[in-house]
């Protein structure tokens, strides 16, 4: 979720192994998995918690605020 958060707030040099779709909504687009084990792989199962994420939490102003407001959340899951 952090490395997310990042990548949204351009505070992480992107690999361009994969090309993450950045929708105004302030979500991701899920990569295309050909394969269960992909589909359940890091960044195709971060992208589907990030996108289920409150807006205010996704467009928190720092990343400090942005693990502020998900402790709550890793607290319930």
């Amino acid at each position: 979720m952090i490395m997310l958060y990042k990548f949204a707030n351009n505070l992480v040099v992107v690999d361009h192994i994969y090309s993450l779709t950045f929708f105004k909504n302030q979500n991701y687009a899920i990569p295309y998995s050909r394969t269960q084990y992909h589909m359940n792989s890091f960044l195709p199962r971060a992208i589907r918690l990030w996108n289920n994420l409150l807006h205010n939490i996704k467009t928190s102003d720092s990343l400090q605020g942005f693990t502020d407001s998900l402790r709550p959340i890793i607290i319930i899951i």
